[in-house]
């Protein structure tokens, strides 16, 4: 029934195609393989699979997959686990009727959703907790790879990394995974986190002379939600 409601509610929007659903993971992964949809919308309570469960198997088997969870669960508890899968957003299901299209734009862009609260709650926990800075690792990205890590730590978002570089977005979602598995990291946090310490120390040097776009980015007034990214 909430599927059917659901359903309904994307078909609402003419930009939204509503292509499959499941109501178990192996099912799930089979239609989502098949069909390769820009967006899956996950609960975390599925048959014969947990939803971050079914997250991480998407990830290794598709890496592109934009996975959105919408759960009855307390986001206090999973919004955290939920990204860590690979997760781009948790949304309760009471916010669905008047969140679920926002949530769906917002991480279709590339970015992170949560609650203003959760939002707030994490970037606390991870900037006291900054990963350590790898000057090894860092050097060991390729020439693209460093110029999309640079435009990361400028703060540029998916869909301006794409415009910079004239790559898809689905690239870029490529790309920031690898970067991630050299550098040792996994949630996207933490790259950003990285990336904001790595301009620190040499962003003086970066607007000598830089090919991708000069002087360091005026500060930006969108939310701190906005500025997070996924993948």
């Amino acid at each position: 029934m909430f599927r059917t409601q659901l359903g309904r509610l994307v078909q609402k929007d003419p930009r939204f195609i509503l292509c499959g659903e499941a109501d178990n993971a192996k099912d799930a992964v089979e239609r989502i393989e098949a069909i390769q949809p820009d967006l899956v919308i996950v609960d975390i309570t599925l048959k014969g699979m947990n939803g971050l469960d079914l997250i991480r198997e998407l990830k290794l088997r598709i890496p592109n997959t934009i996975a959105l969870v919408l759960s009855m669960h307390n986001e206090a508890m999973y919004a955290e686990r939920a990204l860590r899968a690979g997760a781009s957003g948790y949304l309760s299901k009471h916010q669905a009727s008047y969140e679920l299209k926002s949530a769906m734009d917002h991480v279709l862009k590339g970015g992170i959703y949560l609650s203003a609260h959760m939002t707030t709650e994490l970037l606390e926990k991870h900037l006291t907790d900054e990963p350590e800075l790898s000057h090894d690792a860092i050097a060991a990205l390729s020439g693209r790879e460093m110029d999309l890590f640079r435009l990361i730590a400028k703060g540029c978002t998916t869909h301006e990394i794409a415009r910079e570089m004239q790559l898809g977005e689905k690239t870029v979602h490529s790309y920031r995974f690898h970067i991630k598995a050299k550098l040792g990291i996994k949630h996207c946090a933490e790259l950003y986190a990285m990336a904001a310490r790595w301009w620190e120390d040499h962003a003086p040097r970066e607007q000598e002379g830089d090919p991708l776009g000069g002087a360091a980015p005026a500060k930006s007034s969108r939310s701190l939600g906005v500025l997070l990214e996924s993948g």
